[in-house]
């Protein structure tokens, strides 16, 4: 089923209202209801046959695809009720729902600069940023203008909703939208500066190659990766860290894992696409790069 805009923009816009109203019931029942309504009429089923087609092509031993896909229909229905929810979580919720080894990542995080945080696009990355904000972080997250979403004449208020509601735990950091690549860089030192952690998805091929792209091949293909983000945090002596976050019923575990940035640069993303691969095994359903995993060439 190919992609139209304007079905999978008013399907979305629908799933968000409906998630607007749910989102008020026990957590539980909330996610229960947007997965349903996801299953049967929700946004994803305009890309279900090209992620099952992306899957089937991957180095990855896929056996149960409808119980997959329930499963990231689920997520994304999860999704779409944070979007009402982030603003409302305190840290009395966040001791009682959320696993991370905060202690672990203290230790890691250099002084006087955090760490870049790089993650992959999945239903919680948005929701990651607002947990790590809770566990007692600053956070930074890099992101595209709002309005350069394809679907944004139809979700755009909730987007806004979205960025507002996980910023409230940032703990004075922010989203920080970028045009041009300069614009990146200069976000990106200023954050890596600024002792808190900078989220940076760089799970994608690049837009148009530079000098700062590097080649990582990920189940049997390849992809051209923006590494700017890294290249700097190794200029400035930043920690690295690789990591997601994943729910179990109603609450959440952060995932993560230090890189070595000693490294050279291409190795250090190739590590980064290793773990995504490593991810992948066991819970495929998670990445919404299935999307575009088929655009990416084979490996030579």
């Amino acid at each position: 089923m190919s992609l139209d805009i304007q079905s999978f923009g008013g399907d979305y816009r629908r799933m968000l209202f409906l998630s607007s109203i749910v989102s008020h019931l026990p957590l539980s029942i909330a996610y229960q209801i947007a997965g349903t309504a996801g299953r049967l009429q929700g946004p994803l089923r305009w890309q279900k046959e090209t992620c099952h087609n992306a899957m089937a092509t991957s180095k990855l031993s896929i056996i149960d695809w409808d119980s997959l896909w329930q499963q990231w229909v689920n997520d994304h229905g999860a999704f779409c009720v944070n979007v009402f929810q982030h603003a409302t979580w305190d840290q009395a919720w966040f001791n009682q729902h959320v696993e991370i080894d905060t202690a672990c990542l203290e230790k890691i995080l250099s002084p006087g600069k955090g760490c870049l945080f790089l993650t992959y696009h999945h239903a919680f990355h948005h929701t990651l940023c607002s947990l790590l904000g809770l566990a007692g972080f600053r956070v930074n997250a890099l992101a595209a203008p709002e309005e350069t979403s394809v679907i944004y004449d139809y979700i755009g208020a909730y987007v806004r909703r979205l960025h507002q509601g996980s910023t409230k735990h940032f703990n004075g950091g922010s989203y920080r939208f970028f045009s041009t690549s300069r614009q990146a860089v200069e976000m990106t030192k200023e954050s890596l500066n600024s002792n808190s952690i900078l989220i940076s998805l760089n799970d994608f091929t690049s837009p148009g190659k530079t000098a700062n792209d590097e080649v990582c091949h990920l189940l049997g293909r390849s992809i051209l990766a923006p590494s700017g983000s890294v290249r700097l945090a190794q200029r400035l002596g930043t920690p690295i860290v690789a990591g997601i976050a994943v729910r179990e019923g109603t609450n959440y575990k952060i995932i993560f894992r230090q890189l070595d940035d000693g490294l050279a640069h291409q190795k250090v993303m190739q590590s980064y696409f290793d773990f995504l691969a490593e991810l992948l095994v066991e819970r495929p359903y998670f990445w919404d790069g299935w999307n575009w995993f088929n655009d990416l060439p084979k490996e030579k």
